[in-house]
């Protein structure tokens, strides 16, 4: 969440974050889970990249790593909690892994709890695929 994602209220004196769809979320990190993976994971993840757009399909990457072909989605019990939601996520995995990605799901409770252990499992299949 950045500063642009509030506004002020002048009655209460505070800040109030937007609703979703007054947000500019292009190239950020679209929730706390996010936030907190981004932070744990840019510095231990050289090349990792926010919301990335897979070239000749209609979908985005939560994070990825585009030379390694390695996608990382944050799925919020919003947004995947229903048997249509978590059937549209695995056909989306399926595309994806057939274009060569390898995709890791994180639930956000526990990038929240460990946002640090999640990105060091990640870290270690990223060495684990590393022909060096």
């Amino acid at each position: 969440i950045e500063f642009e994602d509030l506004i002020f209220d002048a009655k209460t004196g505070g800040y109030w974050l937007k609703p979703p769809a007054q947000r500019v979320t292009k190239g950020r990190c679209q929730s706390p889970a996010e936030v907190a993976f981004w932070q744990a994971a840019s510095v231990l993840l050289p090349g990792l990249v926010r919301q990335f757009h897979v070239a000749g399909t209609r979908y985005h990457l939560d994070f990825a790593l585009p030379a390694d072909m390695i996608g990382i989605e944050v799925d919020g019990f919003q947004w995947h909690s229903t048997r249509q939601q978590r059937q549209h996520d695995s056909q989306r995995d399926r595309i994806l892994t057939g274009l060569g990605w390898r995709v890791l799901r994180f639930t956000a409770s526990e990038i929240l709890r460990n946002a640090d252990g999640c990105a060091a499992e990640v870290a270690a299949l990223l060495k684990k695929c590393d022909p060096a």
